[in-house]
This record gives structure tokens, C-alpha cells and sequence, in this order.
């Protein structure tokens, strides 16, 4: 799970921003901008984040449904 506070809807997508503590494998900040495409839905309505092969590459991204 990475913090709501570090997430951010844009018109580009998600734009993703972490810090040390944010994420298990972060050791400096990275912003990522993912596509709306590229999210799938949260099981549990947070924000989750799978970074691998290194915390430099984003394999996938869940966010929770947005109700409007």
C-alpha cells in the first residue's frame, strides 16, 4: 500500500509521487505518471504500487474505483 497523499489524478493519469518511507523499496524520490489504462481496480480502496525489477521501474498500479 503507498499513501492516498501520494497520489494525484491528473489529465495524463496518476501522476505518483514517492518518497523514503512511502514504499518498502523507495530509497529517493520518484514521480511516476501512470495511465488511467494501466490502473487496475483496488480490492481494498487504497493505493498499491509494484515496483520491479528496482524501485526505478513501476510493474503495476491498483487504485481504488472513483465514484463520481
Amino acid at each position: 500500500m503507498i499513501p492516498s497523499k501520494s497520489v494525484a489524478v491528473t489529465p495524463g493519469g496518476y501522476r505518483v509521487t514517492l518518497l523514503p518511507g512511502d514504499h518498502r523499496l523507495v530509497t529517493h524520490a520518484h514521480v511516476f505518471l501512470l495511465p488511467m489504462t494501466k490502473a487496475m481496480q483496488s480490492g481494498d480502496n487504497d493505493y498499491h504500487l509494484c515496483l520491479f525489477p528496482n524501485e526505478d521501474t513501476p510493474r503495476c498500479f491498483y487504485a481504488p474505483e472513483m465514484g463520481y
